[in-house]
């Protein structure tokens, strides 16, 4: 009788996940259009106003408030880069990413799927043999984007969230699941991301970092660098381009004399 309760008290608390999306203040409108998109996408996902300019930490408030159990939460800087801060309530962990890449359904992609389905969460290997971290990076992603047994969604499959690792960031795409041939085809859907891993902290929006990307280069720091080499490329191709025009005025200039019969004195 007891295992017949605690198990009703699981699929209760399960049904009861609920990830909150919403974006601090000031966001382009190509985040805003993205969010929506990723609300379209996971049916026990809800939206929340924007978050002032207030800390972080004040966020764990807002969930309490909405009775929330996840959170995707965006932050635009200097209009251009693009954080995503992904959370477990009240416990924890918080991993912040640095969002690129990211083309909407605006695409008009070829693919399509019913709203409000469930979805098919497909990782690559590379989460569960390239470290730790990866395997905490692949269970929270699999708490925010895998659907529980919700009532507004629909009990069947039609689409794929696929993650895969490729140069120590995370690709998100979304296929589309057609079995009209013989062969299963997958089309995609979309919208695309990349996630970039800045660091993962132990609380919400704050505490102990339990890890830190140290091949994450900051975008200031990456542009900065581009901008140098592309300075330093364009100084050379100009002293190039000196150094060849005075090769070419100290050599002789051959003067022929048949040429110079008709012209006129």
């Amino acid at each position: 009788m007891k295992e017949e309760v605690s198990a009703n008290e699981i699929n209760k608390k399960e049904e009861k996940l609920k990830v909150l999306i919403f974006c601090q203040s000031g966001i382009t409108a190509n985040v805003r259009v993205f969010s929506k998109n990723l609300l379209a996408l996971l049916p026990h996902s809800r939206p929340e106003m924007k978050y002032g300019n207030d800390g972080l930490p004040g966020i764990a408030e807002v969930l309490s408030l909405r009775n929330a159990n996840r959170c995707i939460f965006f932050q635009v800087k200097k209009r251009r880069d693009v954080y995503a801060w992904m959370c477990c309530y009240p416990d924890g962990p918080t991993i912040k990413f640095l969002v690129e890449n990211i083309e909407t359904l605006d695409r008009n992609f070829a693919g399509n799927c019913y709203i409000g389905t469930r979805a098919i969460l497909s990782f690559s290997e590379e989460f569960d043999n390239q470290g730790i971290h990866l395997k905490l990076i692949k269970e929270l992603l699999t708490q925010l984007f895998q659907t529980p047994p919700y009532i507004k969604s629909s009990k069947f499959v039609d689409h794929v969230f696929h993650f895969s690792l490729l140069d120590g960031r995370i690709w998100f795409r979304n296929y589309q699941l057609s079995f009209e041939s013989d062969t299963n085809k997958l089309t995609e859907i979309g919208p695309r991301f990349t996630l970039n891993p800045i660091a993962i902290f132990k609380g919400i929006f704050c505490g102990k970092i339990l890890y830190k990307n140290s091949k994450y280069i900051p975008p200031s720091l990456h542009f900065k660098l581009v901008t140098e080499q592309a300075v330093v490329k364009t100084k050379k191709r100009i002293e190039k381009r000196a150094s060849l025009k005075d090769k070419a005025e100290s050599k002789p200039h051959f003067i022929d004399e048949i040429n110079q019969v008709f012209q006129s004195k």
